[in-house]
């Protein structure tokens, strides 16, 4: 089972939420995916939502609070110098009007990571929201970052 697994949400105009998950999600036809088949885009259209274009501002947005969360040795949403993820997006050359966040720590893999995000209601609702067009993910040990961005 996942032991030491802990996952947060955030999206600007703040909504946080801590979440143990459960190990596997259900699809749009209630069928339980294994966690070898998750992946992002994927989950997005088995619940009627578009694909979202990787990219590399959001990429490098969510490096560095992955980076950040493993050097303080703790999983926030508040990054270097007290940023929020808007300003870390920003700065990373991200323009635009939608930012999300969500963090974890304890999954060894990215399809760790998107199975926890995927089972937990803010999580979940981040990854489906319609506002988010663009996406950056991140690992600095068992520091994982999930950034969603929305074009104005």
């Amino acid at each position: 089972m996942l032991k030491n697994l802990v996952v947060c949400a955030i999206v600007v105009a703040p909504l946080a939420a801590c979440a143990e998950p459960a190990p596997r999600f259900k699809d749009a036809d209630n069928m339980v995916v294994a966690k070898s088949d998750v992946d992002l885009n994927s989950f997005r259209k088995s619940q009627g939502r578009p694909s979202l274009k990787e990219s590399s501002a959001l990429t490098k947005a969510a490096q560095r609070q992955s980076d950040y969360q493993k050097k303080k040795k703790k999983l926030s949403h508040t990054g270097s110098g007290g940023s929020t993820v808007r300003k870390r997006a920003t700065k990373a050359g991200f323009k635009g009007c939608f930012w999300a966040e969500n963090v974890s720590v304890g999954q060894a893999t990215e399809a760790g990571a998107l199975q926890a995000w995927m089972t937990s209601v803010h999580h979940r609702k981040n990854i489906l929201s319609k506002n988010a067009t663009h996406y950056g993910i991140a690992q600095s040990g068992q520091y994982w970052t999930l950034v969603l961005g929305g074009e104005c």
